[in-house]
């Protein structure tokens, strides 16, 4: 009777162990995941700007291009309405053709805690 308890015993030791395990590996974060400062923007602002949207930039060698809205653009060609100005690490300079008037679509915008944070601090 003592070997049925001390077996029991054990054994609910040994579930309570692994669920309580399994609860801490969870509370983990991701640590692939980019720094939570950085997120996506959402939305551009200026006219028309809504249906535009940088996706991604590409440097290889002199070469910069972008992906906007779904198109690679390089330095100087014409989109819609506009001619790309300028591509950074960061953002893209659009000029409108109609009005001269400068967008900058980037791709992802510093939120008010990243400028409180020193370091790559999550």
């Amino acid at each position: 009777m003592l070997q049925v308890k001390t077996r029991m015993y054990f054994m609910l030791a040994a579930i309570l162990m692994s669920v309580t395990h399994a609860a801490f590996a969870q509370a983990l974060s991701d640590p692939t995941m980019p720094p939570r400062q950085l997120e996506p923007r959402s939305e551009t602002k200026g006219k028309g700007s809504s249906a535009l949207r940088l996706q991604s930039i590409q440097f290889m060698g002199t070469n910069r291009s972008a992906l906007i809205s779904g198109q690679w653009l390089y330095q100087g060609e014409r989109f819609d309405n506009y001619v790309i100005e300028k591509i950074d690490l960061n953002y893209v300079t659009l000029r409108d053709q109609q009005t001269d008037k400068r967008l900058t679509l980037r791709l992802f915008e510093l939120t008010k805690d990243s400028m409180n944070t020193s370091g790559n601090q999550l």
